[in-house]
């Protein structure tokens, strides 16, 4: 068991049969879980805000592209950064050939957007318009901003395939981010600039 510093401590039995410590420090809870069960780990991961893009590429058949919030920087020297797309993801196939992405990072206003992208849509890009001056991977317009680049290297971590991008080209427009926080698309209208 994991001990834990405050006034008021008890400890719970766990559906997962993990034992779990509950803390009360000034009007604040704290929940320790000393066993990891998967639905633990989602409820707090769904706690993270995270952004929200469209991860987009050209595949043989014509774009493709998928919601994801698992997108990480993961260096500015030499630039990479990268995403994770679910081995049960329709669009998984696709990914695992292309040779460019885009990875639009979605606007205050397109929650709709990300949604249609999230689903399982035959065509997600019918009516979207997408950047005409950068021909070699789908960056939707007004989109807050879009990193395109070649992919550096693949690989499964888990039941995702990690994909590693090597950044040829930014775009940067000055909307305000769409986050993703507990299962709901958030705006940060303070972050204009």
């Amino acid at each position: 068991m994991i001990d834990t510093v405050g006034p008021t401590s008890a400890t719970l039995g766990h559906t997962s049969g993990a034992a779990v410590t509950t803390t009360d420090t000034d009007d604040r809870s704290q929940v320790v879980v000393d066993r990891v069960d998967a639905g633990d780990l989602r409820r707090m991961i769904a706690r993270i805000p995270a952004p929200v893009t469209i991860v987009a590429a050209y595949s043989e058949h014509g774009p493709v592209g998928f919601t994801a919030s698992s997108f990480v920087n993961i260096s500015v020297d030499p630039p990479l950064v990268g995403f994770f797309v679910a081995e049960s993801a329709r669009s998984f196939e696709h990914f695992e050939r292309v040779d460019r992405v885009a990875i639009n990072v979605l606007a205050d206003h397109q929650s709709e957007l990300a949604s249609v992208f999230a689903g399982k849509s035959e065509d997600k890009f019918a009516g979207i318009e997408l950047d005409p001056t950068i021909p070699t991977a789908p960056v939707v317009t007004e989109a807050m901003g879009a990193i395109v680049g070649s992919v550096h290297g693949r690989g499964m971590v888990g039941d995702h395939l990690m994909v590693t991008v090597q950044v040829d080209s930014v775009v940067r427009r000055s909307h305000a981010p769409l986050v993703y926080q507990d299962r709901t698309f958030r705006v940060l209208t303070d972050l204009l600039s």
